[in-house]
């Protein structure tokens, strides 16, 4: 093809033509100062988006949180005037009901949270909340409803046998009493039945 080489094609190019020209140092320095703007910029877009991420997440906590509290004053409602306090499992039903909502929230939490600490936090929270709940219906609303359950035994204990001496029927009124304690069973302690 021909003579073409690079000792040809710098004297093609001619003697004021040089191939390498000497480096600017003014573009240098242009070039860094340019490189700091886009650093510093990346770094307050970052602290910015942490922010906003922050600000988000604490309100996304902040709604599951309440959401927690109102499904548990709801439940605890429901309990207190719907709940069968003669039911021995009702504290262990409690349990299971807390424990599907927290776990509903805490995976609905995790597929909107930014941040692993977000999720942690609001798993605390609402562990937390969650015991308390039912150290709450254990104590109080079990414990209201199975109260009820003994007076309300105890006043027809007492009418069963007050009608069985005016009538005779002590035998009558010994199986009613059996009757009324078989039934409030659940909510006695052995001591009481």
């Amino acid at each position: 093809m021909g003579d073409f080489t690079n000792v040809n094609a710098g004297a093609a190019a001619g003697p004021a033509a040089p191939l390498i020209s000497a480096p600017d140092p003014n573009v240098g320095k242009g070039a860094q100062q340019l490189g700091a703007v886009v650093a510093d910029l990346g770094t307050k877009l970052q602290a910015a988006k942490k922010r906003t991420d922050d600000g988000r997440d604490t309100v996304l906590r902040s709604r599951a949180f309440d959401e927690f509290t109102t499904i548990i004053n709801d439940e605890q409602m429901r309990l207190q005037t719907e709940g069968d306090p003669t039911n021995p499992d009702m504290g262990k039903d409690f349990g299971v009901f807390l424990k599907e909502n927290y776990n509903r929230l805490m995976s609905e939490h995790q597929g909107l949270a930014s941040s692993e600490e977000s999720v942690t936090r609001l798993s605390g929270r609402l562990g937390s909340l969650q015991s308390l709940a039912a150290r709450q219906v254990g104590a109080a609303v079990i414990k209201a409803g199975r109260d009820q359950v003994r007076t309300s035994m105890g006043l027809n204990i007492g009418q069963i046998a007050i009608a069985a001496g005016e009538s005779g029927d002590i035998e009558g009124g010994l199986a009613g009493v059996l009757d009324e304690v078989a039934e409030a069973a659940p909510s006695l302690s052995p001591t009481e039945e």
